[in-house]
């Protein structure tokens, strides 16, 4: 069985991410994990050795148990939410809860990895200049140190089983295995894939041949059905993908991050949420490990 993590931070957005989750992980054969990490200043120190009077201790420590207590009576309201919600569409996973203290992508990331988490999904963004700011910079910054995928959802997105899904190569070695895992993760939705090259230099010639070199070694490995191969030129990359996504109708974007591409410059910085601001459709993102 598949588990699926989703980093709650108990807003109306993050709600919205673990409808979306529980849909995916109803077809896709997969548990659940809700993760609510808060902020602790002294994660990595003993406060009793810092270097402060002990009424600032005392009160130190008070303020941490009480950011925990919230923290556990919140938990508590969105599990019973979440049982609630999937019995009045009668489904049934596996539900578990977790609450971490510390910095919040450190222990997202560590958490999926004592779980041993297949994917994590969370949101991308929120409605204010300063949610955007603060989803963006946990969003990203799992997604960079993260050991498993990472499903990242636009605002205000409502779950759609995907249908057409594209994975945008930039042609290297870890491909075929990124697509496997993309074949195995939506296996229950019978996606069409659509593997796409965005062509921005000359060298289209050379990355025909790399594209045919793909398609031959996923018909070795007997992925053929319902998979299309296409290089399309283009001068701005992300205009071209949004362009892509509309005449496609694509419901879900899959790329791997690695070193510096032409392909990974787009997808720096903020440019994955931005990427999700414009195209409002999922980003599925793996590593190259």
């Amino acid at each position: 069985m598949k588990k699926i993590l989703i980093p709650v931070d108990f807003s109306d957005y993050s709600n919205s991410v673990i409808i979306s989750s529980i849909m995916l992980a109803r077809k896709a054969d997969a548990e659940i994990r809700l993760l609510h990490v808060f902020d602790d200043p002294f994660v990595d120190h003993d406060i009793r050795e810092v270097n402060l009077d002990n009424e600032v201790v005392k009160h130190t420590e008070q303020l941490i148990h009480k950011m925990e207590t919230d923290a556990k009576s919140k938990m508590e309201a969105v599990e019973s939410d979440v049982y609630r919600f999937m019995q009045e569409q009668d489904i049934s996973l596996p539900l578990t809860t977790e609450i971490r203290r510390g910095f919040t992508v450190d222990e997202i990331v560590n958490a999926s990895r004592i779980w041993m988490a297949n994917l994590i999904v969370m949101g991308a963004r929120g409605h204010s200049r300063f949610e955007k700011m603060l989803f963006g910079t946990v969003t990203k910054g799992v997604i960079n140190h993260a050991n498993c995928a990472v499903l990242a959802l636009p605002v205000d997105y409502t779950w759609t089983d995907p249908s057409e899904v594209v994975y945008a190569t930039d042609f290297n070695e870890y491909d075929p295995l990124a697509i496997s895992k993309v074949l195995k993760l939506l296996e229950a939705f019978n996606v069409n894939l659509h593997i796409a090259h965005f062509n921005i230099d000359k060298d289209k010639a050379s990355n025909e041949v790399k594209m045919s070199e793909l398609e031959t070694t996923l018909k070795n490995d007997k992925k053929t059905e319902h998979i299309t191969y296409e290089i399309l030129d283009s001068k701005v990359l992300l205009s071209a993908l949004e362009s892509y996504i509309e005449a496609k109708n694509i419901d879900l974007i899959a790329l791997t991050t690695r070193k510096m591409s032409t392909l990974q410059k787009v997808f720096t910085k903020s440019a994955t949420i931005n990427l999700l601001y414009h195209s409002k459709k999922p980003l599925l993102v793996f590593h190259e490990r």
